[in-house]
């Protein structure tokens, strides 16, 4: 089992298709819930969330609720993920709302309950970003070495300590033979992610060799 074996699905968003956000009261009563949701952690939340149109003219069957991955998907996404017994997922009740605050009718909210372990950045190779132009040329990690030796099997699945989210062989598959296009599989062997702080890694990644050779 290795990474080429898996894809990171890249949120491809047009601008004109519509963009959720948690509406305004629900947020007020329930603060920053997005991760908990992703995460199936529901304690003390309220069902339906509640979700208004924030941006986009065009209604999809997955729309996006910002950061972290958080989607809410319609009965026919819904429906092709049972039929192909997809696993790494549920979905919880929401009522989604247009600008007009009427109800647009048959969306849920997906949960991803697939694991892995963390990404391990010290197994990536450091190279010349390419992926955006606006930082074109500054230093990447290539390759995104999820932990796999805790994977639980899912086809979708979440990192430990991280917000990516990561399909099998199965779900590009799926998503091929049913033009779902919105997540664009990148498999985890091309991916590159744009280091913030290279200098700060670094002394991380040497704190943590010299604190285990003085423990051996």
């Amino acid at each position: 089992m290795n990474i080429n074996q898996f894809y990171w699905l890249e949120d491809c968003i047009p601008a004109i298709t519509v963009q959720l956000n948690l509406e305004d009261s629900y947020f007020k009563q329930h603060g920053y819930v997005e991760k908990r949701l992703l995460d199936g952690d529901y304690e003390g939340i309220e069902f339906p969330v509640v979700f208004i149109h924030y941006y986009g003219r065009r209604w999809e069957d997955i729309l996006g609720v910002g950061w972290p991955p958080l989607y809410v998907i319609s009965e026919k996404i819904k429906n092709i993920l049972e039929m192909n017994n997809l696993t790494g997922w549920k979905t919880f009740p929401v009522e989604v709302l247009d600008k007009r605050k009427r109800k647009m009718e048959g969306y849920y909210g997906m949960t991803i309950t697939g694991k892995c372990g963390p990404v391990d950045n010290s197994k990536s190779e450091i190279v010349p970003y390419t992926q955006n132009r606006y930082v074109l040329g500054q230093k990447a990690y290539k390759g995104c070495y999820v932990g796999l030796d805790k994977w639980d099997g899912s086809d979708f699945f979440i990192p430990e300590e991280a917000s990516w989210l990561i399909g099998s062989q199965k779900v590009v598959d799926v998503f091929k033979e049913n033009q779902i296009k919105r997540l664009k599989p990148v498999n985890l062997a091309d991916v590159e992610r744009w280091i913030v702080d290279l200098e700060k890694d670094e002394e991380q990644d040497s704190s943590e060799e010299k604190g285990q050779s003085e423990l051996s």
